[in-house]
Formats: C-alpha cells, sequence, structure tokens
C-alpha cells in the first residue's frame, strides 16, 4: 500500500510494513503562464485538475504518476463517453524529466483503450480496468515539453458508444535507464468522480490510485482530443458533461463555439492551443447553468495551421482540432 505525506513535514518511516509514500513536490497556480500568448486574459481552470495542480513525487525515487521506484509500468485516466465519439488523440502535462541517456529510443507511450481489464478498486477485485490499448502514439523524452501542453495523434480515431467508458493512459516501460518524467494531477481530494485515474503495477496488476495509495483521490492530466464532425451540438461528442461544436472549420476571421452544458458549472472558459502546447486565446464562459449556448473568437490574428480548441468546465476539459486558413 502507499501513503500520502507533504514535503516540509516529519516524514514517518513505514518501510516494515512494506508501504508506499508519496509526497508533494510541487503545486502550480491555477493557470499555466506563458510568454507567447497572444490574447492576455486571465485564464479560468475548472475544480479538478486545474483548480490547483500538484506534481507527487515518490518517496524511493521518482514520481507518483510517472517514473518511480516502485517499478510502475502504466498510468491512465478513465472517462465516460456521453455520446457516441472518437478519440483522435490526447493532451498531456507532465511535471518534470531527466534525459541523461541520450538515447533516441526512450519515450512514453500514449495510448487509449476501452475498459475491459481488471482491476482493483476500494470496492474490491474483479473491478472493470483499462484494457488492452487500441490505439498509440509516442512521446519521445528528448522532445517531452513540461512547459506547455504536449499534443499527440492517434493514426486511427478511437470510436466509443455513448454512456460507455473508456481510458487513456501512459506506457512507461520504453522510457530508458536514467531517464524520468512525470504527470500533474489535481490534488488530493479534488475529483468530479471518485476513483477515475488507474495505475499499474510491475506484476500486471491493475489499481485505482485511491486504492493503491490509501486514499490518494486525484484526477490525472490527461485529455482527450475528440471529434469535431459533427453537424450539430446534438450528436457533438461529450465527455464528462461537456461537448461543443466549431464552425466554420476551417476558419479564417472567426470560429463559433456552440457549447451544451449537461449540468451547471461554477468555472469554464474556451481556449485555443498551438499544436507545441502554446495557449493563445483565453475567454472566459459568463454562461455556467445547464443549456446550449454560442459565443465567437476572432481568429484573425492566428497564424495559418493547426490548432486545438478547449472547452474547460470544473476540471472537465474536452479538445478538439481548429484549422486556421
Amino acid at each position: 500500500m502507499k501513503k500520502i505525506y507533504l514535503l516540509g513535514l516529519s516524514l514517518v518511516t513505514l518501510g516494515a510494513f512494506a508501504q508506499r509514500t508519496a509526497q508533494i513536490e510541487k503545486v502550480y497556480p491555477k493557470q499555466i503562464k506563458d510568454n507567447n500568448v497572444k490574447t492576455p486574459t486571465d485564464t479560468l481552470w475548472g475544480n479538478s485538475v486545474f483548480a490547483g495542480p500538484t506534481f507527487y513525487s515518490s518517496q524511493n525515487g521518482g514520481y507518483v504518476f510517472g517514473v518511480n521506484g516502485y517499478g510502475d509500468y502504466q498510468k491512465a485516466q478513465q472517462f465516460l463517453a456521453m455520446n457516441d465519439l472518437a478519440v483522435e488523440g490526447a493532451v498531456l502535462w507532465f511535471g518534470a524529466k531527466e534525459y541523461t541517456s541520450n538515447m533516441p529510443s526512450s519515450k512514453v507511450v500514449v495510448w487509449v483503450s476501452d475498459m475491459s481489464g481488471t482491476g482493483t478498486t476500494t470496492a474490491g477485485s474483479g473491478m472493470p480496468a483499462p484494457g488492452t490499448p487500441a490505439q498509440t502514439s509516442d512521446i519521445t523524452i528528448a522532445n517531452l515539453d513540461t512547459a506547455n501542453f504536449n499534443f499527440v495523434n492517434f493514426t486511427t480515431p478511437y470510436f466509443v458508444s455513448g454512456g460507455l467508458d473508456f481510458s487513456v493512459g501512459i506506457d512507461l516501460r520504453n522510457v530508458a535507464a536514467g531517464d524520468t518524467t512525470g504527470l500533474v494531477s489535481s490534488t488530493d481530494g479534488t475529483v468530479d468522480v471518485d476513483e477515475m485515474s488507474w495505475e499499474q503495477w510491475n506484476d500486471n496488476t491493475w489499481h485505482t490510485i485511491k486504492e493503491a495509495w490509501q486514499g490518494l483521490n486525484v484526477d490525472l492530466a490527461i485529455f482527450p482530443i475528440v471529434d469535431n464532425n459533427a453537424v450539430g451540438i446534438e450528436e457533438a461528442a461529450g465527455i464528462n458533461g461537456v461537448k461543443f461544436v466549431t464552425f466554420p472549420n476551417p476558419a479564417v476571421d472567426q470560429v463559433n463555439v456552440t457549447y451544451n452544458f449537461d449540468n451547471a458549472f461554477e468555472k469554464a472558459s474556451l481556449e485555443i492551443y498551438t499544436i507545441d502546447g502554446k495557449l493563445v486565446v483565453s475567454n472566459n464562459l459568463n454562461n455556467l447553468s445547464q443549456g446550449t449556448y454560442t459565443t465567437s473568437i476572432n481568429t484573425s490574428k492566428l497564424a495559418k495551421g493547426t490548432y486545438f480548441v478547449a472547452i474547460s468546465a470544473d476540471g472537465n476539459k474536452v479538445f478538439q482540432k481548429l484549422v486556421i486558413e
């Protein structure tokens, strides 16, 4: 079992009981600072990961949600598809890396899967857990960015039926010796749904983070990129109560975003990121009640190319591609 402690507090050694311990390495501000933001407005983050982004280190070396002394194989975040959708890729936020091997093959493998596996939660064993990866994409440690989001695309979209859960995760077994990295997460106790984050131990067994770390209840900084081919908001891909469509797409001088909230939220924002993870537009959304709304963004000052639009609502972040012509 694993246990949580805070840096700066006295640590009680529980090695005799083979308990794992975690420490808060860093607590981030509630927004990512970026000197390249072209539309400087306050970035409004939600309740989950972005209410108090936190980076946990492992007492025996490495990071709780990455390479560590326990030799954990994989980390994953579970999601609920509101309706039929296609997962085209993922966005990940890493808190640190060390690249000392100089091996180009050293990498993190990002994947998407169903929940056909079995694992252990606080309710017991034999529970649905991440299954076999259906699509993968690599991030080399050399290219992994800790200052911005990391965007990856899957070669083929992964289709999920509405009402089903799926997971997006990272496989750490191809990280070379001497290299390390780890994901940012929400702070303990800040989640929308309990036990949606997972890890696979080096004995191939899956465990929820809450079960494995004696109650550590967090969401990992992993966000799916869903399809943007819906013709209307009714058909739009949605995750955890949030869905939206962009039009026109491709856009020239303006893009309209119609979004739907399945329930009321406390805080929400609309953001646009470059393909290398830099935030270039951030607007607070004033309509937070359950319902459907439309807002417009001036894109005339954005260079031609591929971007990612995100709706962030109380920690639920949904991404779609946007092309500017």
